[in-house]
């Protein structure tokens, strides 16, 4: 017959490793949960460095620079509509120049432009370029329309009949 005390003591070591596993097992799974804290912690100080908060988008440092084909639709648009302009007016513009603009893509861009502070978005679909936008688009601002040189043709639209989707330039308009 087995002593009882020795039977006791190998339930109470039993119980002991039983014990010792738990305590490492929820030892990992601490450790993995303050692995988690410590990137989430971190993730979180990352972008809140980086990230402009949306009041801030309009002082940041990046802009996109336009692409020819947008500078060259909006120097056609500024020398027309020095006041203001809007979908349609680049969709004509675009048109004139056979650049291809979807609808969609246009509302992305212009958004795009708004938020670098390149055009000013006067009401909803109704956009006026800003100075930046004047000189980031090489456009000549309309306080300096007078003082450009009159030999250089300046862009305008035909005004009616077949040909109000081709650009005309002033001096052509003179001519003829």
């Amino acid at each position: 017959m087995e002593n009882p005390i020795r039977t006791q003591l190998d339930l109470a070591r039993c119980e002991v490793v039983r014990l010792e596993e738990q305590i490492a097992s929820l030892q990992r799974q601490r450790e993995v949960a303050m692995a988690r804290v410590e990137a989430f912690a971190f993730s979180l100080e990352t972008l809140e460095n980086q990230a402009p908060h949306s009041k801030d988008r309009k002082n940041r440092q990046r802009v996109r620079l336009p692409s020819t084909e947008w500078g060259a639709i909006f120097k056609q648009i500024a020398s027309v509509s020095p006041n203001g302009f809007d979908y349609a007016d680049i969709m004509q513009a675009a048109t004139s120049l056979s650049v291809d603009v979807k609808r969609p893509s246009l509302r992305t861009k212009m958004m795009t432009y708004a938020n670098d502070g390149l055009v000013h978005r006067v009401e909803n679909g109704k956009f006026r370029f800003t100075p930046k936008g004047y000189s980031a688009f090489e456009i000549m601002a309309p306080s300096q329309v007078g003082s450009h040189n009159e030999n250089e043709p300046q862009t305008l639209f035909a005004s009616s009949g077949s040909d109000a989707d081709e650009a005309v330039t002033s001096s052509e308009r003179s001519m003829g």
